[in-house]
């Protein structure tokens, strides 16, 4: 994402009309006071990981207001910055748990591997998994060892690969791998213009132990400047008279407003 600091309002404003049950977030650039003050329209921080050392990074994960969920802490000895980096929780109602990571390009791929393992070793074998974020290897690279190291490791735990399509480019940087078996419904990626990467979200059809079966959408988002210049180019080019229509009520200016950012995402 590349500073939620600044684009809080364009997350909210592609999300108002969505129906996503998680939302997981890289690079979002923020110190741990902030982070905790980062709340988004609809939703609940539920864990987030930043950084001390470097400037930059940082993974979230949001689930929609009024879900059960439950913490898993990563072991901090697994976590190192630019390497790995990564937060966890668990989805009581469907007792699955949710990983979102990150690795920068100059992070050392084999200490990745390795704390990925790890962190994977940590979660029960009663719950299923779902693994999402950005691992800057290419998917699409066929040959490629790093790419089948990693895939060969996720294999190990049962994990399948759900994006297939670029994510930034020409290559699939960006990925979202669900336990073996889960009913998976839809899984692509979105440009929605502000962005350098694309979106990856992806519909389980999964069972609520609660109520039974459910449908749900998840959506990892990353938001670079780039992509902003061009949403901001989009704005500019978009009809804002209505503002200045005498006799129209604030309601219905800002139920305009609202139409005019959605569609500038879509």
């Amino acid at each position: 994402m590349q500073s939620l600091r600044n684009k809080r309002n364009e997350l909210e404003a592609f999300i108002v009309d969505k129906d996503f049950h998680i939302i997981g977030v890289t690079e979002h650039w923020l110190t741990g006071v902030e982070m905790e003050s980062m709340h988004i329209q609809g939703y609940t921080l539920t864990n987030f990981s930043t950084r001390t050392r470097f400037s930059g990074g940082g993974t979230a994960i949001y689930v929609k207001d009024g879900s059960g969920f439950g913490v898993l802490n990563i072991d901090p000895h697994l976590v190192v910055e630019k390497c790995f980096e990564g937060c966890c929780i668990v989805l009581r109602d469907f007792n699955i748990a949710v990983i979102v990571v990150y690795r920068s390009p100059s992070g050392d791929f084999d200490t990745f591997l390795a704390s990925m393992g790890a962190v994977l070793d940590q979660i029960s074998p009663d719950k299923q998994i779902i693994l999402a974020g950005d691992f800057n290897v290419n998917f699409l690279k066929i040959g490629d060892v790093s790419t089948a190291k990693l895939l060969d490791l996720l294999h190990s735990y049962n994990l399948d690969q759900t994006i297939f399509e670029p994510t930034r480019a020409e290559n699939c940087l960006d990925n979202v791998f669900i336990e073996h078996g889960m009913s998976l419904v839809t899984a692509g990626v979105w440009d929605m213009g502000f962005s350098d990467h694309r979106a990856q979200i992806v519909e389980l059809s999964v069972e609520n132990i609660n109520r039974g079966t459910t449908t749900n959408n998840l959506i990892f988002r990353p938001i670079t400047q780039r992509g902003m210049y061009q949403f901001y180019n989009v704005l500019s080019e978009s009809d804002w008279s209505f503002v200045d229509v005498s006799g129209t009520s604030v309601d219905e200016k800002f139920g305009r407003f609202m139409e005019v950012l959605v569609n500038a995402c879509a």
